[in-house]
Protein backbone atom coordinates (compact mmCIF):
# COMPACT_ATOMS: atom_id res chain seq x y z
CA UNK A 1 0.00 0.00 0.00
CA UNK A 2 1.46 3.35 -0.89
CA UNK A 3 2.81 5.26 2.16
CA UNK A 4 0.09 8.91 1.63
CA UNK A 5 -2.90 6.35 0.82
CA UNK A 6 -5.72 8.29 1.72
CA UNK A 7 -8.53 6.01 3.22
CA UNK A 8 -12.16 5.48 1.88
CA UNK A 9 -14.71 6.26 4.75
CA UNK A 10 -15.78 2.68 4.68
CA UNK A 11 -12.16 1.75 5.54
CA UNK A 12 -12.09 4.23 8.14
CA UNK A 13 -15.69 2.96 9.60
CA UNK A 14 -14.60 -0.23 9.54
CA UNK A 15 -11.72 0.14 11.57
CA UNK A 16 -13.98 2.46 14.12
CA UNK A 17 -11.65 5.71 13.27
CA UNK A 18 -15.21 7.75 12.81
CA UNK A 19 -16.01 6.90 16.97
CA UNK A 20 -14.94 9.87 19.03
CA UNK A 21 -11.89 9.97 20.12
CA UNK A 22 -11.51 11.79 23.58
CA UNK A 23 -7.59 11.57 23.64
CA UNK A 24 -7.49 13.19 21.02
CA UNK A 25 -7.39 17.17 21.75
CA UNK A 26 -4.33 18.74 20.33
CA UNK A 27 -6.29 21.50 18.59
CA UNK A 28 -10.10 22.42 19.16
CA UNK A 29 -12.19 23.45 15.97
CA UNK A 30 -13.99 26.78 16.06
CA UNK A 31 -15.61 28.46 13.61
CA UNK A 32 -14.41 31.39 14.31
CA UNK A 33 -10.88 33.88 13.72
CA UNK A 34 -9.26 35.37 17.01
CA UNK A 35 -8.23 38.75 15.28
CA UNK A 36 -6.16 39.22 18.52
CA UNK A 37 -4.02 36.47 16.80
CA UNK A 38 -3.85 37.21 13.31
CA UNK A 39 -0.47 35.77 11.66
CA UNK A 40 1.54 38.79 9.27
CA UNK A 41 0.08 36.59 6.08
CA UNK A 42 -3.40 36.38 7.54
CA UNK A 43 -2.89 40.16 8.12
CA UNK A 44 -1.97 40.38 4.51
CA UNK A 45 -4.65 38.61 3.20
CA UNK A 46 -7.43 40.49 4.76
CA UNK A 47 -5.59 44.10 3.84
CA UNK A 48 -6.13 42.39 0.01
CA UNK A 49 -9.54 42.31 0.56
CA UNK A 50 -9.24 38.13 0.72
CA UNK A 51 -10.94 35.64 2.58
CA UNK A 52 -9.46 34.22 5.66
CA UNK A 53 -11.01 30.77 7.26
CA UNK A 54 -11.81 29.17 10.70
CA UNK A 55 -10.45 26.35 12.31
CA UNK A 56 -13.70 24.10 10.99
CA UNK A 57 -13.19 26.26 7.25
CA UNK A 58 -9.50 24.46 7.21
CA UNK A 59 -10.60 21.03 8.65
CA UNK A 60 -13.04 21.09 5.85
CA UNK A 61 -10.93 21.92 3.12
CA UNK A 62 -8.46 19.20 4.84
CA UNK A 63 -11.53 16.56 4.53
CA UNK A 64 -12.64 17.20 0.68
CA UNK A 65 -8.94 17.00 -0.22
CA UNK A 66 -9.26 13.74 1.31
CA UNK A 67 -12.45 12.70 -0.36
CA UNK A 68 -10.85 13.94 -3.77
CA UNK A 69 -7.50 11.79 -3.46
CA UNK A 70 -9.63 8.61 -1.88
CA UNK A 71 -11.99 8.95 -4.69
CA UNK A 72 -8.84 8.58 -7.24
CA UNK A 73 -6.98 6.14 -5.27
CA UNK A 74 -10.34 3.80 -5.18
CA UNK A 75 -9.28 1.43 -7.85
CA UNK A 76 -12.04 -1.39 -7.37
CA UNK A 77 -14.67 1.58 -7.99
CA UNK A 78 -16.71 1.25 -4.69
CA UNK A 79 -18.49 4.15 -5.03
CA UNK A 80 -20.73 5.70 -2.52
CA UNK A 81 -21.97 2.57 -0.94
CA UNK A 82 -24.23 2.34 2.17
CA UNK A 83 -21.61 1.70 4.73
CA UNK A 84 -19.98 4.59 3.06
CA UNK A 85 -23.19 6.69 3.87
CA UNK A 86 -23.30 5.19 7.30
CA UNK A 87 -20.07 5.90 7.72
CA UNK A 88 -20.59 9.77 6.24
CA UNK A 89 -23.89 9.74 8.95
CA UNK A 90 -22.18 8.70 11.62
CA UNK A 91 -19.46 11.39 11.53
CA UNK A 92 -21.73 14.55 10.57
CA UNK A 93 -25.13 13.90 10.87
CA UNK A 94 -28.31 14.25 8.87
CA UNK A 95 -26.91 17.91 8.39
CA UNK A 96 -25.64 17.94 4.04
CA UNK A 97 -23.94 14.62 3.04
CA UNK A 98 -23.15 15.42 -0.07
CA UNK A 99 -20.85 18.36 0.28
CA UNK A 100 -17.78 16.31 0.44
CA UNK A 101 -18.23 15.52 -2.77
CA UNK A 102 -19.62 18.96 -4.21
CA UNK A 103 -17.11 20.61 -6.73
CA UNK A 104 -14.71 22.43 -4.82
CA UNK A 105 -15.66 25.84 -5.64
CA UNK A 106 -19.16 24.82 -4.67
CA UNK A 107 -17.76 23.93 -1.23
CA UNK A 108 -17.06 27.76 -0.83
CA UNK A 109 -20.85 28.76 -1.03
CA UNK A 110 -21.34 26.49 1.58
CA UNK A 111 -19.34 28.37 3.80
CA UNK A 112 -19.48 31.43 2.65
CA UNK A 113 -16.62 32.11 0.99
CA UNK A 114 -14.87 32.76 -1.31
CA UNK A 115 -14.64 30.20 -3.98
CA UNK A 116 -10.72 31.12 -5.00
CA UNK A 117 -9.37 30.90 -1.52
CA UNK A 118 -11.62 27.72 -0.72
CA UNK A 119 -9.78 26.29 -4.24
CA UNK A 120 -6.34 27.27 -3.37
CA UNK A 121 -6.27 25.75 0.27
CA UNK A 122 -8.08 22.65 -0.97
CA UNK A 123 -5.27 21.97 -3.45
CA UNK A 124 -2.52 22.80 -0.98
CA UNK A 125 -3.84 20.14 1.45
CA UNK A 126 -3.67 17.60 -1.46
CA UNK A 127 -0.27 18.90 -2.14
CA UNK A 128 0.62 17.82 1.18
CA UNK A 129 -1.36 14.44 1.99
CA UNK A 130 0.39 13.16 -1.28
CA UNK A 131 3.77 13.84 0.74
CA UNK A 132 4.88 17.18 -1.16
CA UNK A 133 5.97 19.71 1.23
CA UNK A 134 7.72 21.97 -1.23
CA UNK A 135 6.31 25.92 -0.80
CA UNK A 136 7.35 29.18 -0.29
CA UNK A 137 8.84 29.83 3.37
CA UNK A 138 7.74 33.25 2.99
CA UNK A 139 4.45 32.38 2.09
CA UNK A 140 2.30 32.73 5.67
CA UNK A 141 -0.47 31.71 4.49
CA UNK A 142 0.80 28.25 2.98
CA UNK A 143 2.83 27.89 6.23
CA UNK A 144 -0.55 28.27 8.19
CA UNK A 145 -1.76 25.53 6.32
CA UNK A 146 1.06 23.28 6.85
CA UNK A 147 0.85 24.07 10.55
CA UNK A 148 -2.58 23.01 10.62
CA UNK A 149 -1.91 19.99 8.43
CA UNK A 150 0.68 18.63 11.42
CA UNK A 151 -2.34 19.70 13.54
CA UNK A 152 -4.66 17.08 11.28
CA UNK A 153 -2.47 14.48 10.78
CA UNK A 154 -2.29 14.19 15.12
CA UNK A 155 -6.33 13.97 15.62
CA UNK A 156 -8.60 11.48 15.03
CA UNK A 157 -11.45 11.57 11.89
CA UNK A 158 -13.91 12.36 13.88
CA UNK A 159 -12.83 14.83 15.39
CA UNK A 160 -11.94 16.80 12.45
CA UNK A 161 -14.64 15.83 10.64
CA UNK A 162 -17.18 17.16 13.41
CA UNK A 163 -14.75 20.11 13.39
CA UNK A 164 -15.70 20.59 9.36
CA UNK A 165 -19.07 20.00 9.78
CA UNK A 166 -19.16 23.41 11.88
CA UNK A 167 -18.05 24.78 9.04
CA UNK A 168 -20.76 24.34 6.57
CA UNK A 169 -23.29 26.37 8.05
CA UNK A 170 -25.08 26.98 4.80
CA UNK A 171 -26.93 25.52 2.40
CA UNK A 172 -25.93 26.78 -1.28
CA UNK A 173 -28.99 29.09 -3.08
CA UNK A 174 -29.09 27.52 -6.12
CA UNK A 175 -29.69 29.88 -8.47
CA UNK A 176 -26.61 31.96 -7.25
CA UNK A 177 -24.42 28.75 -7.57
CA UNK A 178 -26.12 28.78 -10.93
CA UNK A 179 -24.66 32.10 -12.13
CA UNK A 180 -21.51 31.30 -10.79
CA UNK A 181 -20.95 28.08 -12.56
CA UNK A 182 -22.72 29.72 -15.92
CA UNK A 183 -19.87 32.77 -15.34
CA UNK A 184 -17.13 30.52 -14.95
CA UNK A 185 -18.23 28.23 -17.77
CA UNK A 186 -18.22 31.26 -20.20
CA UNK A 187 -15.10 33.16 -18.79
CA UNK A 188 -13.01 29.49 -19.19
CA UNK A 189 -14.33 28.90 -23.14
CA UNK A 190 -13.96 32.75 -24.30
CA UNK A 191 -10.18 31.82 -21.98
CA UNK A 192 -9.70 28.34 -24.12
CA UNK A 193 -11.13 30.37 -27.45
CA UNK A 194 -8.61 33.10 -27.28
CA UNK A 195 -6.03 30.56 -26.66
CA UNK A 196 -6.75 28.72 -29.35
CA UNK A 197 -6.77 31.93 -31.41
CA UNK A 198 -3.43 33.12 -30.16
CA UNK A 199 -2.03 29.72 -30.68
CA UNK A 200 -3.18 29.56 -34.53
CA UNK A 201 -2.06 32.95 -35.12
CA UNK A 202 1.74 32.51 -34.04
CA UNK A 203 2.03 29.25 -36.84
CA UNK A 204 3.28 31.46 -39.34
CA UNK A 205 6.15 33.50 -37.19
CA UNK A 206 6.98 30.39 -36.40
CA UNK A 207 7.77 28.47 -39.69
CA UNK A 208 9.42 32.06 -40.76
CA UNK A 209 11.64 31.97 -38.14
CA UNK A 210 13.07 28.38 -37.81
CA UNK A 211 13.55 28.57 -41.23
CA UNK A 212 14.70 31.86 -40.94
CA UNK A 213 17.24 30.79 -38.38
CA UNK A 214 18.14 27.21 -40.16
CA UNK A 215 19.20 29.65 -43.25
CA UNK A 216 21.31 31.58 -41.23
CA UNK A 217 23.62 28.89 -40.23
CA UNK A 218 22.47 27.57 -36.49
CA UNK A 219 21.95 23.79 -36.65
CA UNK A 220 18.25 22.71 -36.52
CA UNK A 221 18.36 22.39 -32.85
CA UNK A 222 18.93 25.74 -31.98
CA UNK A 223 16.80 27.35 -34.64
CA UNK A 224 13.81 25.00 -33.23
CA UNK A 225 14.57 26.06 -29.23
CA UNK A 226 15.51 30.03 -30.30
CA UNK A 227 12.35 30.01 -32.10
CA UNK A 228 10.15 28.82 -29.25
CA UNK A 229 12.10 31.00 -26.80
CA UNK A 230 11.82 33.86 -28.84
CA UNK A 231 8.49 33.74 -29.22
CA UNK A 232 7.80 32.98 -25.63
CA UNK A 233 9.12 36.47 -25.12
CA UNK A 234 7.53 38.39 -27.77
CA UNK A 235 4.03 37.26 -26.73
CA UNK A 236 4.37 35.41 -23.12
CA UNK A 237 2.57 32.26 -24.16
CA UNK A 238 4.21 28.91 -22.61
CA UNK A 239 6.92 27.36 -24.49
CA UNK A 240 5.11 23.81 -24.73
CA UNK A 241 2.33 25.47 -26.23
CA UNK A 242 4.50 27.32 -29.17
CA UNK A 243 6.20 23.71 -29.31
CA UNK A 244 3.02 21.71 -29.88
CA UNK A 245 2.08 24.34 -32.39
CA UNK A 246 5.50 23.93 -34.17
CA UNK A 247 4.14 20.24 -33.85
CA UNK A 248 1.12 21.10 -36.27
CA UNK A 249 2.96 23.51 -38.29
CA UNK A 250 5.82 20.75 -39.42
CA UNK A 251 3.60 17.91 -40.01
CA UNK A 252 5.15 17.25 -42.75
CA UNK A 253 8.33 17.81 -42.77
CA UNK A 254 9.87 15.04 -40.15
CA UNK A 255 13.17 16.08 -39.50
CA UNK A 256 11.74 19.63 -38.17
CA UNK A 257 9.26 17.79 -36.14
CA UNK A 258 11.26 15.44 -34.85
CA UNK A 259 13.21 18.71 -33.39
CA UNK A 260 10.18 20.00 -32.09
CA UNK A 261 8.94 16.88 -30.06
CA UNK A 262 12.71 16.68 -28.77
CA UNK A 263 12.44 20.20 -27.61
CA UNK A 264 8.85 18.92 -25.67
CA UNK A 265 10.11 15.87 -24.26
CA UNK A 266 12.42 18.59 -22.12
CA UNK A 267 10.11 21.28 -21.14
Amino acid sequence: MPENYVKLFEELDKEGALEPDPESKDIEIVNSIDKDKLTPGQKRALDRGDDLLTPAQYAACYVRAQEALAKSEDTQSRGDTGLTRSAKNVAFGQQDEDWKKAPVDKLAFYMGRKPGTVSWTVRKFKDLLQGNMEGSDANHMYQLIVDYFKQFKRMSPADIMNGANLAITETPNDEEWSTYRDSQNKSSKESAEKARTARANIRPELRKNVLGLKRSGKSLADAVRLAVSGLAQLTGMDKTAIAQEGMIVFKDESFIREEFRKLLKKL
